[in-house]
């Protein structure tokens, strides 16, 4: 609950009023209790914004304001960031093992790591994707610079498979891994990963979680 005084009680006119996380506001004199309505054409300003994004994720850090796409521009829809869209300019290979991609939505952003490249090259073929980025420097020992250079799908793929067989082919796939954990405004969320162990596993959700979370445990989702 924010301390912040906000705008008089419509019932009994105090200005002791709270907002809640839930953005019901409550006078403290009265006890009344009501919504205010969207308030179009007055964006919240950033210390708005900020005081709000700590109040639900315990961190000040703000992402991007959100934005609207059009019906085209809609890739898929997360529950919480929204529609999104991928960014057919972020597609990457790291080496055989992993891969990623980064996707704007109207709420946010994100990135999906240490995705195998199979699947990488995939959905890139399924949206249109053209250039896919060699990142790190595993791709010299076939020959090519890495770390950001561009190449064409159909060459992602065979030098894909050249990689995989200069490094005595094709390796174990990765598990897919759901990791759950409490949030510093105590949620339960969990995070999905593809990792070869269970500590592997929650190494990599550590990472995506908010700051300030608390990582439980890591259970194998079943194919």
């Amino acid at each position: 609950m924010s301390s912040q005084l906000l705008a008089s009680c419509p019932k009994c006119g105090s200005t002791n009023v709270v907002r809640h996380i839930s953005g019901e506001l409550e006078c403290l004199s009265c006890g009344y209790k009501w919504r205010e309505g969207r308030r179009y054409g007055h964006p919240r300003t950033e210390e708005e914004r900020r005081e709000r994004h700590k109040e639900r994720y315990g961190t000040e850090e703000l992402p991007p304001r959100g934005r609207r796409f059009r019906e085209e521009e809609r890739d898929f829809y997360d529950a919480i960031l929204g529609w999104c869209t991928y960014d057919r300019d972020s597609f990457y290979l790291t080496n055989e093992l992993y891969g990623g991609y980064n996707y704007t939505c109207e709420k946010g952003s994100g990135a999906a790591q240490y995705v195998a490249p199979e699947k990488v090259l995939e959905l890139a073929e399924k949206i249109g994707v053209e250039k896919i980025h060699l990142a790190g420097e595993a791709w010299k020992e076939i020959g090519h610079e890495g770390f950001g250079e561009e190449v064409s799908l159909e060459d992602a793929k065979r030098l894909l498979k050249e990689l995989k067989e200069k490094r005595g082919g094709v390796k174990p796939k990765p598990k897919k891994w759901r990791v759950w954990f409490t949030t510093p405004r105590g949620f339960e969320m969990f995070i999905k990963v593809e990792a070869e162990t269970r500590k592997e596993a929650i190494e990599k959700a550590s990472d995506e979680a908010p700051l300030g979370s608390k990582l439980r445990y890591a259970k194998e989702e079943e194919e």
